[in-house]
């Protein structure tokens, strides 16, 4: 009776889906990439963090609806576009009734040779109320995303 109960006890958690088993072994070898790069585009870190710095002092304050966030907006959108982009902006009401305005997310798109497959990779470029140079919250992500952007924009790929 002993060795049911202790089996029971060990296979409930497993069963109910709170023990998730081991995966599987995977040989690296097994593992492909995608045949449309050839290799990962280099990011140069240094002058990342200079134009997060840039992009930082230049739009403090851009809570949403505000006039820095149009200019970060459109400072993004340029950026998309000096990297040889095709840009696009998709816009969407605000969710806070009191204080309505229309949103607008930025697409940089690379075109690959499947358009029917994307790879988006995206970040907000708002901040929230009270930050004030929103470096952290979200200016590392959008000014990563730019030069993600930019380094892929460079490559033949498989993906859009």
């Amino acid at each position: 009776m002993r060795p049911l109960l202790l089996a029971s006890v060990l296979l409930i958690p497993v069963l109910a889906g709170c023990v998730t088993p081991p995966a599987p072994a995977v040989d690296p070898a097994s593992v492909t990439v995608d045949a449309g790069i050839a290799m990962a585009p280099k990011v140069d870190a240094k002058a990342t963090l200079a134009t997060l710095k840039t992009f930082s002092e230049a739009y403090p304050y851009r809570q949403s609806g505000t006039p820095k966030h149009a200019e970060s907006r459109d400072a993004l959108e340029k950026a998309f576009k000096d990297a040889g982009l095709e840009t696009m902006r998709q816009k969407f009401p605000s969710a806070e009734a009191a204080y309505a305005y229309e949103g607008q997310n930025v697409l940089g798109i690379k075109w690959g040779a499947d358009r029917s497959h994307w790879i988006v990779v995206g970040a907000h470029y708002d901040v929230t109320e009270g930050a004030v140079y929103g470096t952290y919250d979200d200016g590392s992500g959008t000014i990563l995303v730019t030069k993600l952007a930019e380094a892929f924009s460079k490559l033949h790929t498989t993906r859009t």
